[in-house]
């Protein structure tokens, strides 16, 4: 989200799903789902890493500086407390399907990350 809000772009195009645990890349979580509970120590392979330009290693590393210090259950909380993933988690109350969960909208996230921009550096 902050991809789309700072660098005007997405960092990928797989859209993210609005799972009951928070935001969810569907190929990343099918990826990662082995480790379970247990942290993630392995080195990202660096045939995804040059995928991505200076600018938006830059933000990742932001981002990473920012939200890496969290635990699972408190970005869980964030998450639940954000706009976006509320509003599609509410097409789960109307069409309930824990296999296709909805899908975030990509225009309500760049919309609510740059009011949350502005109020922060209101601040």
């Amino acid at each position: 989200a902050w991809s789309l809000v700072l660098n005007n772009k997405k960092l990928f195009e797989e859209e993210i799903e609005a799972w009951i645990h928070g935001p969810t890349i569907r190929s990343l979580h099918l990826y990662y789902e082995r480790f379970t509970l247990n942290p993630i120590e392995e080195e990202i392979d660096t045939k995804i890493e040059s995928k991505f330009s200076d600018e938006d290693k830059d933000l990742l590393n932001q981002v990473w500086k920012v939200y890496g210090k969290y635990d699972a259950d408190y970005l869980e909380y964030l998450t639940h407390q954000e706009l976006p993933w509320q509003k599609a988690r509410e097409e789960c109350d109307l069409n309930p399907n824990p296999f296709f969960p909805p899908v975030i909208s990509t225009d309500l996230m760049k919309e609510y990350y740059s009011d949350k921009l502005i109020f922060s550096k209101k601040r």
